[in-house]
C-alpha cells in the first residue's frame, strides 16, 4: 500500500485508529490532513469482555497474530514509511477504562512529520505520553500543542536521524520529554514551567 491521503475526517469512536503494516510489506507514503477524533467509553461489558486489544483477525496470516493484548493508543502505527499529519486534534472523553493509554504511539516507522498536532494521553497525570515513539527514524515535531493534563509530552525510545521541533506549545504538559528523548534542532517552543 502506498499514497494514500486522508482528508477532513471527523470521528469519535470506541477505540483509537490503527495502521498496520507487515514487516515484509510497509505501507508507503500515508497522509493525515485535517483530524479531528474523539474517543469515548465503550460499554462496561464491551470493555470487560474484548477491551485492551488489537483484533486482527481479517488480515492476519495466523491465528497467534490475530487477537492479542495491547493497550489502545488515539493513534497507533507500525511498519510505516513517511508517515505526513497536518492538522490533527486528538480528545478523549472521561472515565474511560484503564488499557487507553498514549495519544500517538508507534513502532518500527521512517520519515515521520507531525505538524499541528493537538493532544494529550487518555488519562490526566497517568505518567503516559502524548507522543511515544519506538524504534524508528526520521522524526520532526512541528507547530504542535500539549492539551491540558498532559504528563508527558514525547516519549522516544530507539529513533535516530531526529529533525526538526520548533514552534511548539508544551506549557499544558508537566514534561516536555521523557528522559533520554532526542537530539532534536529545536527553535522557538513554549515550554512547560517545570521541567
Amino acid at each position: 500500500m502506498r499514497n494514500i491521503h486522508f482528508l477532513n475526517v471527523f470521528g469519535e469512536a470506541e477505540a483509537g485508529m490503527v495502521v498496520y503494516g507487515d514487516e515484509k510489506a510497509w505501507i508507503h507514503n500515508l497522509t493525515f490532513e485535517q483530524i479531528r477524533f474523539r474517543i469515548r467509553a465503550p460499554r462496561k461489558k464491551v470493555a470487560e469482555l474484548a477491551g485492551g486489544n488489537f483484533d486482527f483477525r481479517w488480515t492476519s496470516r495466523g491465528m497467534s497474530s490475530a487477537v492479542f493484548q495491547h493497550d489502545i493508543p488515539g493513534l497507533y502505527f507500525r511498519y510505516v514509511d513517511e508517515f505526513q499529519v497536518h492538522g490533527m486534534r486528538l480528545e478523549w472523553n472521561k472515565n474511560l477504562p484503564d488499557y487507553f493509554s498514549d495519544g500517538i504511539e508507534a513502532e518500527d516507522f521512517r520519515g515521520l512529520t507531525l505538524d499541528r498536532f493537538e493532544g494529550s494521553e487518555a488519562r490526566e497525570k497517568s505518567g503516559r505520553a502524548a507522543i511515544v515513539l519506538r524504534r524508528g527514524a526520521g522524526v520532526s515535531v512541528t507547530n504542535s500543542a500539549a492539551l491540558a493534563g498532559t504528563s508527558i509530552f514525547l516519549s522516544l525510545e530507539n529513533v535516530h536521524d531526529e529533525g526538526l521541533f520548533p514552534g511548539n506549545d508544551l506549557r499544558q504538559a508537566k514534561r516536555a520529554f521523557a528522559a533520554g528523548s532526542g537530539q532534536f534542532q529545536m527553535l522557538g517552543n513554549l515550554m512547560p514551567r517545570e521541567q
